[in-house]
């Protein structure tokens, strides 16, 4: 599998199709890594995840501070030999400055924090991916919404053209005393009924081409239909146990629940060693002045050398963290196991899906020729006056239900197709491109 490099979303924002007359599925997908609002959201958490793994790398990095103080003090002093024995008060400004350099040079937990921070970064990385391919899908879903409404409002045209002419035919026989009132009045409903389907195909297509605007800003160019000659893509490989081996290895969701468990896991190996010493070396220049006392001075001095920390009780705080740690361990364990089990369900589900589609749409293409054969067959039998309106208006209906379920099989097929893809954690721009030639206009 094609591994996204660091800079694969970075350089989708600047593939960009501009907006024109007619759109590609490949050019929607490059629109909308330019204009999809999900695009800055990923890249900002995309960026944020990355950082997990630095805050901790930056703990064995040498730290640098700087204190500085000016007070205003007033002390009153009894006895001592400057003041020969006598009560005095004194007030005035103290002023101190301190620049301290320290660098960790012993931590039990490093070799954890290590683990950790490897892993958040991995896991950085994995959700970037997640979002690609997500974005992949988007596209293919709303883009197909679009072609399938656009086919089901032609189909629904067409159905009521075609019943319009049956209702004009049936008042003229009407008229004509060939017909009785019931198959006028039945006519008429269906043309009713046909012409409420096209209004509602219409409103979806609209609502589709929306919602692919929303991440194209180019929604209403003319996009090219589903070629009924162009061969489906295969499935490869084509048995399932190929597919769960391959999302074993390589599913998005299973990899981000390794690296959580990975980093549960080193968070809690650093908390067994809270109590372990610490060793830092030090170094710093401290300066203070409280020259505006009478046994005020200057003093400044530079410090090397090395501190040794030790913990002995922190008031059961590490304890608790040592537990919250423990069960979240144990947490990330059993989120991974059940995204094993869902993962594998997923997978099978898909691929069953992917087979029935394949099946559907050929038992679809045959339906269609059925359907058109025996809408020809009664419209002659219409003709000679052997078949009633009724016949021919059924005869009508189930071809165009055949060409829909042809159109939706077609469709489904290919969006399910993705979607395993995706689940196998294979799911790549490429993959878009080579739709494409899967359209005509």
């Amino acid at each position: 599998m094609r591994r996204f490099s660091g800079t694969v979303l970075a350089a989708l924002l600047c593939s960009l199709a501009a907006p024109g007359s007619t759109m590609m599925i490949s050019e929607a997908f490059d629109l909308a890594t330019e204009h999809d609002p999900a695009i800055p959201q990923s890249l900002a958490i995309y960026e944020a995840d990355s950082r997990r793994g630095r805050q901790v790398t930056g703990t064995r990095l040498p730290q640098i501070n700087a204190v500085g103080e000016a007070l205003r003090s007033h002390s009153e002093v009894e006895g001592g030999e400057f003041f020969l024995g006598q009560r005095a008060e004194d007030t005035g400004n103290r002023y101190s400055a301190s620049l301290e350099v320290r660098q960790p040079l012993y931590r039990r937990d490093w070799r954890a924090r290590g683990r950790q921070a490897s892993a958040l970064d991995s896991q950085a990385e994995v959700g970037r991916e997640d979002r690609i391919q997500r974005l992949i899908l988007r596209v293919a879903e709303r883009y197909f919404a679009v072609l399938e409404e656009e086919e089901n409002l032609s189909l629904a045209r067409a159905e009521q053209e075609s019943l319009r002419k049956a209702l004009q035919d049936t008042r003229n026989r009407h008229e004509a005393g060939r017909v009785a009132a019931t198959d006028l009045h039945e006519a008429r409903a269906r043309f009713d009924m046909a012409r409420a389907r096209a209004m509602r195909a219409d409103s979806a297509l609209q609502s589709a081409r929306e919602a692919l605007h929303e991440i194209t800003r180019n929604g209403f160019a003319e996009l090219p239909r589903l070629s009924s000659e162009a061969p489906l893509p295969e499935l490869e490989p084509a048995e399932a146990e190929q597919w769960l081996e391959l999302a074993r290895e390589h599913s998005l969701v299973l990899r981000e629940a390794r690296q959580q468990e990975e980093i549960a896991s080193a968070e809690l190996a650093a908390r067994k060693n809270d109590y372990s010493p610490r060793l830092d070396a030090l170094a710093g220049f401290r300066y203070s002045d409280s020259t505006d006392f009478m046994d005020g001075q200057k003093r400044e001095e530079r410090l090397v050398g090395l501190e040794l920390t030790v913990p002995i009780y922190q008031g059961g705080s590490a304890r608790a963290a040592r537990s919250e740690a423990s069960f979240r361990h144990e947490a990330a364990r059993a989120q991974l196991s059940r995204a094993t089990l869902e993962t594998e369900r997923r997978v099978r589900q898909l691929h069953r899906n992917v087979l029935a589609d394949r099946a559907q749409v050929e038992a679809a293409e045959q339906s269609v020729l059925s359907a058109r054969t025996a809408r020809e067959a009664t419209a002659t039998g219409y003709r000679e006056g052997t078949r009633t309106i009724l016949d021919m208006l059924d005869a009508e209906a189930r071809l165009t239900d055949a060409r829909r379920d042809e159109v939706q099989a077609r469709f489904a097929y290919l969006l399910n197709l993705l979607n395993l893809r995706y689940e196998a954690g294979l799911l790549e721009p490429g993959h878009v491109r080579t739709l494409d030639n899967l359209l005509e206009f």
